[in-house]
């Protein structure tokens, strides 16, 4: 039974980084993003923010959906409905996936592929200026 919790847990754990890589793979091809990271991506590109700062806006807008959907299942039903510890953890951890993915690989990522919204040598300004 433990052993059974424990790979169900690692299991959850791959799907949010396997997400988080997904979101950040399809934001990086420059032919749009999904709804997930759609206002988060949009805030990032009015504010002239990198990437990996907008995981704090997805951070931020996720914490407003999960709200929003915890005072729908109340208002409706009386009870919680559809939210769990799992919806808390992804919550935050997908955006975090996000940020260290860009701390760490962006500029890696950015010269290999040659796409991107910011060149490598622009993040490595930008990163030595703060």
């Amino acid at each position: 039974m433990k052993n059974k919790k424990i790979f169900r847990f690692t299991m959850y754990i791959m799907g949010f980084v396997v997400l988080a890589l997904g979101i950040i793979s399809n934001t990086k091809s420059g032919l749009g993003v999904t709804p997930i990271i759609s206002i988060p991506y949009v805030f990032s590109l009015v504010f002239k923010l990198n990437f990996g700062d907008a995981g704090l806006v997805k951070n931020i807008f996720d914490i407003g959906c999960v709200a929003t959907t915890l005072l729908i299942g109340l208002l409706s039903s009386g009870h919680i409905v559809g939210v769990n510890i799992g919806t808390f953890a992804a919550m935050i951890c997908v955006g975090r996936v996000i940020a260290i993915y860009d701390k760490f690989l962006l500029i890696k990522t950015n010269e290999l592929s040659g796409i991107g919204d910011t060149t490598a040598t622009e993040i490595a300004k930008v990163r030595k200026a703060s």
